[in-house]
């Protein structure tokens, strides 16, 4: 996204615009910054299996009071 902006005795701005066509909808995406530092832009992650989580039920419990 890009703003227009003003400057001068009063700073203003317009409405945003986009820069370029990103569709995300089915993908694994993490964001890089473009090789000139101007951009952050989208990369597509491979796909991974499922990783497993482990859920801890009342940890507050186990920890010890001061």
């Amino acid at each position: 996204m890009a703003v227009p902006i003003t400057l001068g005795a009063q700073f203003r701005f317009a409405m945003p615009r986009p820069l370029f066509d990103v569709r995300l909808a089915t993908a694994t995406v993490s964001f890089d910054v473009s090789g000139d530092g101007r951009f952050l832009l989208p990369v597509l992650m491979p796909q991974q299996d499922s990783a497993l989580m482990n859920v801890v039920l009342n940890w507050s419990r186990t920890l010890k009071p001061n």
